[in-house]
């Protein structure tokens, strides 16, 4: 049969029963404490052979397999897309020259941050690292760093500014000593409209405390493609760390990007980082399908979006410290897939990326998870768990596991009407009153989701994690034939964001349609 055929039958797949199949649908991944469960999904043994055909009839390990060798599989841009030679210590890998010099540059530098001998212009050693950017040079960085502080030593504080608004900014420093604080200016190009205006109004910060003086520039550290235009800025020329064109924002915190984790918690935590998503790296190109944790996740969306009509993917960590691992899946999974056309140009019959949302357990489940639980909507779910807790406090961490435990155990039984009627009048509620009341609190169950568990957080563990989800974008992209390494959608904004500049500042709109706003804006901004 073939998937569309399997797709009309697969609302009668009973999740209760598959959930048995534990050892079937248990993935784990070799030298990390990450696994997962697949099973408790709307699929079977005749969906599993037809996904596992097309895979075969896309090759799709090997196309993934030839991204790595170094294909150019970003068409639109001309570009190889090798964000994984990043995390591979192998002398045979791709730049690996390259990449090698850098994380020695970035552990030198590092080192000499954290012991006191870089130091201000004060002569003052650094506390707090401030990352400037936006995007795949922001959101990735401070994900990282939240997920990691419950469990590793600050070397430094690290804090993140990405928002052009200023609030943003002045939220961050506010409560910093200038006399102590370094910032790392985050941006491929140098060019980037919000991290440069954040940039400049830092240096201005520090020269209205420090006064304007040669030696602000040990204030500074840059990553960029462009390090010229950072030295230009007034970083110095030892403090500007490399970035490439194989290497997309979304997929760059193994990079240089990352300096700023590098600096809070030491260079070794880093490394441990890229261990853990080489291993997923790894895990990814080697397994069978059927064992295979980013395959089984890329076909799994696959399957919902392109077959069941899911249009939203919702990521439910039940750990405090990755509450914005959901805003990094965001980026990446939509600014990769969100497209509207294939690798040839033709247009997509079918739909493409699922909206990805969530929010960290146990909130969620007093908001949203009431649609997740009564609504109309189909909408696949990650839940993700850590086992042990980085932070121990009475009974919390068993309540959050609970928490996550029940909720897919609540996913896939839900709860009967005759079974709600008969709690009722046990109740002491009349039959005509239960019977009345019971279907506004059916729960139908049967909601298809995976469950991804750590054994603890520690670096290595979350690189798989986060390394996982990167596989399983690129595995979707190849399913769908498309580009998931440009994003055009988000550099017409940026050019658009240009021409608008200055029609605020005169007041004259040459956009159609905004003649009032501008308008408005300039008198009120006179």
């Amino acid at each position: 049969m073939t998937l569309d055929q399997l797709a009309t039958k697969a609302r009668d797949i009973h999740i209760k029963q598959n959930n048995r199949l534990t050892e079937q649908y248990t993935q784990k991944l070799p030298q990390t404490g990450l696994w997962l469960e697949t099973q408790r999904h709307l699929r079977n043994s005749d969906i599993d052979d037809a996904l596992y055909e097309l895979c075969d009839q896309v090759q799709l390990l090997d196309k993934l397999e030839a991204t790595r060798r170094g294909a150019i599989s970003n068409p639109t841009e001309g570009r190889q897309v090798l964000h994984t030679a990043l995390r591979d210590f192998d002398s045979n890998a791709l730049h690996h020259d390259e990449v090698s010099a850098t994380l020695a540059a970035m552990n030198a530098y590092t080192n000499r941050v954290i012991n006191g001998e870089v130091l201000s212009a004060t002569g003052k050693a650094f506390t707090d690292v401030v990352n400037i950017g936006i995007g795949g040079s922001h959101l990735g960085p401070e994900m990282i760093y939240a997920a990691l502080k419950p469990v590793y030593e600050r070397k430094l504080n690290a804090h993140f500014v990405s928002n052009v608004d200023a609030t943003d900014l002045l939220a961050v420093i506010e409560d910093l000593n200038p006399e102590t604080t370094l910032f790392v200016v985050a941006s491929k190009t140098f060019t980037t409209s919000e991290t440069l205006t954040n940039a400049h109004s830092a240096m201005n910060w520090l020269r209205s405390n420090l006064g304007d003086s040669a030696v602000l520039n040990t204030h500074f550290a840059a990553v960029s493609a462009a390090p010229e235009k950072a030295i230009e800025f007034g970083v110095a020329s030892d403090q500007v760390f490399p970035l490439w064109d194989w290497v997309g924002g979304r997929y760059s915190l193994w990079s240089s990007i990352g300096l700023a984790v590098a600096i809070a918690y030491g260079f070794d935590v880093f490394k441990s980082l890229l261990e853990g998503a080489f291993a997923a790296d790894d895990h990814c190109l080697t397994a069978a399908y059927a064992d295979n944790a980013g395959v089984q996740l890329a076909l799994l969306s696959y399957w919902y979006t392109q077959y069941l009509g899911a249009q939203t993917h919702c990521v439910l960590p039940y750990d405090h410290a990755l509450r914005l691992l959901p805003d990094h899946l965001q980026q990446l999974q939509m600014e990769s897939n969100g497209k509207s056309v294939a690798l040839d140009g033709s247009q997509l019959d079918k739909h493409s990326t699922p909206v990805v949302w969530g929010a960290a357990g146990t909130n969620g489940q007093h908001s949203f998870h009431q649609l997740l639980h009564q609504g109309t909507e189909l909408i696949p779910t990650d839940i993700v768990l850590v086992l042990t807790a980085a932070q121990s406090l009475g009974e919390h961490h068993k309540l959050l596991v609970a928490n996550g435990l029940a909720q897919s155990q609540a996913f896939v039984e839900g709860k009967l009407e005759a079974d709600i009627i008969k709690e009722l009048i046990a109740g002491g509620m009349s039959e005509n009153d239960a019977k009345a009341l019971a279907p506004h609190k059916v729960i139908a169950g049967n909601r298809p989701h995976t469950i991804i568990a750590m054994d603890a957080m520690n670096a290595v563990n979350l690189g798989a994690l986060v390394a996982l989800y990167e596989n399983k974008v690129e595995l979707e992209a190849i399913l769908m034939g498309i580009n998931a390494y440009d994003q055009w959608g988000v550099e017409l904004g940026k050019v658009l964001a240009k021409e608008m500049v200055p029609q605020l500042e005169s007041g004259e709109s040459t956009s159609d349609g905004y003649d009032a706003l501008i308008e408005a804006y300039a008198n009120l901004n006179d």
